[in-house]
């Protein structure tokens, strides 16, 4: 997730790598010697995209899938089918400048950030527990720390369907403190009826070196988001006019109608503590808060949410001196995480987007804490061998009149993973994870307004095998993995005849995938070209429900919904020394299973998007850099969120047609 050039080892293969460095793991360890699959995005790949959606960029890795139903409305998933996802983000763990962002419920509200004052993105792929907490898809870490010095920056642009925003980010040193704030905002109409959506964020950070040994770090964030949702459209529908809401019928009216869409304001704070007790051992303690207001305007009902969560995470880490010995490096952590979520809900009749009568409440308390232990062990910089272990505890309560409750049993997750060097050129590793995530808060309770306490966490063993290539003085990198999970209790979304989810168990999921991803930057034999980059990625899924049974069917040996079996892209970068920078993305998509009886599939389609900047330097530190760019060029129609086992066959969420945009950023 971040780039840091101190490497003090000198070895031919370590002297030679990148050495970017990833930190999910807790001690910063380069990206070649981590034995797990891990995808990074820097800031530059995150400015190469669209500047009003980070859809772009989170798609370019392998493995990964970032929808967008509506603007504003993300999905995301890792290595998993977004059959559990109607919405948001479901059996992944996301953290935020190493606060963890999902709460104790299991859920992630993603678009309450500021996508695009990220300055770096880490996902480690497959279940890891380990560390972590519960989760069966993997982990993702946001940061939006800058660069420690004086920096001014804004970016203001705008583009279609209405769309307006801006970026402004001010950090500066005074004293022993760095602090640094951001604000941003940003409004569209967006491509189809009923998507108006606004956005305003602000951020105040600050990193207080308190002595040679610690520092302390302050995060504040508030976070006013509101957005339409247009609803799922039919093949017939979606093909007769795209851009349409969903319509009314005989029975429930349209998403024009009932105002459908969602309010969410978010307060976050967080204080993170890192001290070095010696020079072998250190300690990092985190405590953070935040409150959520929600409110939901849906076809059947008006959601009121208030919720709070609570949190603390501390661990030592302990490690041998580099002095001790140069063949043998070992590391050990230990430590535990504990979240409290209090949810307040309430549900009524939707008047036209006013609330009605009172349909049900429900006040639910949730508690999540885990304890885990790591320990790392390198020999000769040619082989690292790493075990984990976690012990999850998970209960909610429902504190009102139903006083339904329940403690699942404590679950260990164990994480084994191994990474040998072969040769200069080319490593392996190994791993083998446990994954666990039990069902999140809007599972148990979803906006059905009925309670399923029979619901059963998912979970499944991980094995993976992977080799990264480096040559040619890394000019060419390529990094693969193959993997197969078997998970048990699936949980999956299932939609009613109002359109509303609620979610059961699917027996027995197998779980198959390949993954690849490469880059070679290389330079041309054309003066007025400085280098160019080819990147690309590869997704292979191939995931079948083994014993899927229900009342309406048996389902056994179908394909799970919601992700495609191939998905490919592939982009182009090219610096001329004119100081001209111009790129071009494309992306494959194949067909998509809609359904668990697999009687339909969204077509397969292809991406194409361009990006232009030039950059204008004023003098040393300042510079003015002029941006424009094309999405969806070739103007193709597809879903970007299909809703999977939608009633009536409402699957389809129109993606814009071909869009503009342009901006300009200022640093000073």
């Amino acid at each position: 997730m971040s780039v840091d050039s101190t490497d003090v080892r000198t070895d031919t293969l370590i002297s030679t790598l990148p050495e970017i460095q990833v930190t999910g793991y807790l001690d910063r360890q380069l990206y070649w010697e981590t034995p797990a699959s891990v995808s990074l995005l820097t800031t530059t790949q995150i400015e190469m995209q669209a500047p009003s959606s980070m859809v772009g960029a989170f798609n370019t890795l392998p493995g990964i899938r970032m929808e967008e139903r509506s603007p504003g409305s993300y999905r995301l998933s890792i290595r998993n089918s977004l059959v559990r996802s109607p919405y948001g983000v479901r059996n992944v763990k996301v953290y935020y400048n190493e606060f963890p962002f999902t709460d104790a419920g299991g859920n992630t509200y993603l678009n309450a950030l500021n996508m695009n004052d990220l300055q770096g993105i880490e996902v480690l792929k497959g279940p890891d527990g380990s560390l972590f907490g519960a989760n069966s898809g993997g982990v993702v870490f946001l940061k939006s720390d800058v660069e420690n010095n004086d920096k001014t920056q804004l970016n203001t642009y705008a583009g279609s369907f209405g769309t307006v925003g801006d970026n402004l980010s001010v950090s500066g040193n005074a004293g022993n403190h760095f602090i640094s704030l951001k604000q941003s905002w940003q409004r569209s109409d967006g491509y189809r009826q009923n998507t108006q959506n606004n956005k305003f964020f602000s951020q105040l950070s600050d990193n207080w070196n308190y002595s040679k040994k610690g520092f302390l770090d302050i995060y504040a964030f508030f976070s006013d988001i509101s957005y339409r949702t247009p609803g799922g459209l039919t093949l017939e529908q979606f093909n007769e006019n795209p851009e349409q809401a969903r319509p009314a019928t005989s029975r429930l009216p349209g998403a024009q109608e009932q105002k459908t869409g969602s309010h969410n304001v978010m307060y976050f704070v967080g204080l993170r503590n890192k001290i070095a007790v010696n020079s072998m051992l250190s300690n990092t303690s985190s405590a953070w808060g935040n409150f959520v207001d929600y409110t939901n305007r849906a076809i059947t009902n008006y959601e009121k949410r208030k919720e709070d969560n609570w949190g603390f995470r501390s661990y030592f880490t302990l490690k041998n001196a580099d002095t001790i010995s140069e063949k043998l490096r070992w590391s050990t952590n230990a430590g535990m995480e504990w979240q409290r979520l209090s949810s307040d809900i309430h549900n009524f009749d939707n008047k036209a987007g006013i609330a009605g009568n009172l349909q049900a409440y429900s006040d639910i308390l949730t508690t999540q804490y885990f304890w885990f232990v790591k320990g790392r062990v390198e020999w000769k910089h040619r082989i690292i061998f790493e075990a984990a272990l976690s012990y999850n505890y998970y209960s909610y309560h429902f504190k009102d009149t139903t006083h339904i409750k329940n403690n699942f049993k404590p679950v260990a997750m164990p994480h084994f993973a191994c990474n040998y060097r072969l040769n200069d050129l080319l490593l392996f590793r190994f791993t083998l994870s446990k994954g666990y995530s039990p069902p999140t808060t809007a599972e148990v309770r979803p906006a059905n307004n009925k309670i399923y306490s029979s619901l059963k966490a998912e979970y499944g063993w991980n094995r993976e095998i992977g080799a990264r290539l480096f040559a040619f003085n890394n000019a060419l990198i390529i990094d693969a993995s193959a993997y197969s999970t078997k998970m048990r209790d699936g949980i999956v979304t299932q939609i009613d005849e109002n359109g509303t989810s609620f979610f059961v168990n699917s027996g027995k999921t197998d779980q198959t995938g390949a993954e690849i991803s490469y880059s070679c930057l290389f330079s041309l034999p054309i003066p007025f070209i400085e280098n160019v980059k080819w990147s690309g990625a590869y997704t292979y899924s191939h995931y079948k429900y083994k014993d899927y049974r229900t009342e309406d069917g048996d389902y056994s040996g179908n394909n799970v919904p919601g992700i495609p079996r191939h998905v490919l892209t592939n982009s182009l970068a090219i610096q001329l020394k004119s100081s001209f920078h111009f790129s071009a993305q494309y992306t494959f998509n194949d067909k998509t299973p809609l359904d668990d009886a697999n009687t339909l599939f969204s077509k397969a389609y292809h991406l194409l998007q361009v990006r232009g900047s030039k950059t204008f330097w004023t003098r040393k530190m300042n510079s003015l850099e002029i941006y424009g760019g094309i999405d969806n060029l070739l103007n193709r129609k597809y879903s970007l969120g299909n809703d999977i086992n939608a009633y009536g066959g409402r699957y389809y969420n129109a993606a814009p047609t071909r869009n503009y945009y342009i901006g300009l950023k200022i640093n000073i």
